[in-house]
């Protein structure tokens, strides 16, 4: 049996179904922001990828290489990631942490 509060007022099951995949999909979208679909499918298979990121004032971006590869996944996909510029020797949460520790910074 639906409880009284399972559906906001207003609201049908579908409507309900389209926020979630509505959701999902800027889920996706947010979390993988940069790659390329060709990267997010090599992380998807558990694969390390290359990819490239910037730095710097917008009127003088310097972009960077770093590797990536995926530590969790949830319904959508990868979920986490950690990020290495030294030929993955050590692997840092975020790309630039991972530019700061190359720059000793």
């Amino acid at each position: 049996m639906d409880g009284f509060f399972d559906v906001p007022a207003g609201y049908g099951d579908a409507d309900m179904e389209m926020a979630e995949l509505t959701e999902r999909g800027n889920r996706y979208a947010r979390r993988y922001r940069g790659f390329t679909e060709e990267q997010v499918q090599d992380l998807a298979d558990g694969k390390v990828t290359g990819a490239v990121r910037w730095h710097g004032p917008k009127d003088a971006r310097q972009s960077y290489a770093v590797l990536v590869r995926a530590t969790d996944a949830d319904e959508i996909g990868p979920c986490s990631f950690e990020f290495s510029v030294d030929l993955a020797a050590t692997w840092h949460p975020t790309a630039k942490a991972a530019r700061l520790a190359r720059e000793g910074l």
